[in-house]
């Protein structure tokens, strides 16, 4: 089963519901985002990119692109926000893209500075972390 139709698919349980997603983004809007961001999305990001977009529901918010992403779920405004708004002492570091906000103020982020074979390590800030923007972020994922 195509990773797409998995996530669709377990997005239908009750636990998730109300949920929205959109419709995916083009490879343009994806080659545009990533100059416009000046970075490069790893492969199955992209791939999540083109067939869905982005997701939003009760307990997950997955910023994404598309031409239904509103100003929550849009990467770019998420990114903006986090890498140039927010208090200097939580501010991202520009390697770090943020993708899922936990509802605490605190963001999964795909690590952008090292990528290997198209793909990046996951990453959690943690915005009251004592370390302010000094802190290493801890790894949840491989990609």
């Amino acid at each position: 089963m195509h990773h797409s139709e998995e996530i669709k698919r377990l997005l239908q349980a009750d636990r998730f519901k109300p949920v929205s997603y959109g419709r995916g983004a083009t490879t343009s809007e994806i080659a545009m985002a990533e100059s416009g961001l000046d970075l490069l999305f790893p492969k199955t990001y992209k791939e999540f990119l083109s067939t869905i977009g982005w997701i939003d529901c009760p307990f997950i918010t997955v910023c994404g692109l598309g031409p239904d992403a509103d100003r929550r779920t849009s990467l770019i405004a998420i990114a903006q926000s986090w890498w140039y708004e927010v208090d200097v002492d939580i501010r991202l570091p520009r390697n770090l893209v943020p993708i899922v906000d936990d509802g605490s103020g605190n963001v999964y982020c795909l690590d952008v500075s090292e990528t290997r074979d198209s793909e990046c390590q996951v990453v959690f800030w943690d915005h009251e972390s004592f370390e302010g923007v000094d802190q290493i972020p801890t790894v949840v994922g491989p990609d």
